[in-house]
């Protein structure tokens, strides 16, 4: 029971653990849940942006 309700992020309440969704202030921590996926996001643009800049160099074999 303890994985369950402070480990374990549950779909039903925004992939939050139930500890926090019950005994914290939930708004703050899907804020925070937002922003870190934002943050996700815009790596993640970076990172196949720059991974394709690179490739344009090399010929395709494909």
């Amino acid at each position: 029971m303890i994985i369950y309700n402070f480990r374990r992020p549950n779909s039903a309440i925004r992939y939050i653990v139930p500890a926090d969704y019950y005994h914290a202030n939930p708004d703050a921590r899907i804020a925070e849940r937002k922003e870190k996926l934002f943050q996700a996001v815009e790596r993640r643009k970076v990172y196949w942006e720059k991974k394709l800049t690179l490739n344009e160099d090399k010929p395709s074999y494909f």
